[in-house]
């Protein structure tokens, strides 16, 4: 906790005001950490991404964004979007709920994390406001993601990458091979290949 802690306040301390939070980080004790961290009055000077399960209802949507707001002590969120879809995964009731907190000022932006193409755009349907997209991006998933980054690139969706050593090709010898030689590790190799990606395979 000490040493998050530390981390978290160099970041502020180098100007980095923008977190990316969710609702099951820690079971919650993320939100907890941020709301006794960030005083009201600097409230605004941050930039809160919350990511919260799908949950049956737009009843309980609203119980679980107002539950998310109490433990930043927040009067309303960035940018809030579903991790992943689920089974209760319905557009129109999502679009309606995230319309409705946008008035009410509760959410200042709405997104999607981890939907894939024909997911965004079923959602769009509905949706009238700007989205921000999240998903991950490596060299395991790059061929099933970019045709997302295509996407949102002609719609002016703007997308951001996230996690890009999850899943990573474990067992691919070309890999592990370059790694050897050059002494990194697999993770410095995401980071080399997300830096260098758009000179080697243009989007």
């Amino acid at each position: 906790k000490n040493f998050f802690d530390k981390i978290v306040r160099v970041c502020i301390d180098n100007n980095v005001r923008a977190f990316d939070l969710a609702d099951n980080y820690y079971n919650g004790n993320l939100l907890k950490f941020f709301g006794k961290l960030v005083p009201k009055p600097e409230r605004e000077n941050f930039y809160f991404i919350n990511k919260f399960p799908l949950v049956k209802n737009k009843k309980d949507l609203v119980k679980n964004l107002d539950k998310s707001l109490k433990l930043l002590k927040s009067d309303y969120i960035d940018l809030y979007m579903p991790h992943w879809p689920s089974p209760y995964y319905n557009p129109y009731t999502l679009a309606d709920f995230a319309t409705e907190q946008i008035r009410k000022g509760k959410i200042k932006r709405f997104g999607l994390s981890n939907f894939n193409l024909e997911l965004i755009k079923e959602f769009l349907k509905y949706y009238r406001h700007k989205i921000s997209i999240q998903t991950e991006i490596n060299i395991n998933n790059f061929s099933y993601a970019k045709q997302t980054i295509q996407y949102c690139k002609k719609k002016d969706i703007d997308i951001f990458a996230y996690s890009i050593n999850n899943n990573f090709p474990q067992n691919n010898k070309y890999i592990k091979n370059i790694c050897f030689k050059k002494k990194i590790s697999q993770y410095e190799m995401s980071l080399y290949w997300l830096k260098n990606f758009p000179k080697i395979i243009p989007i």
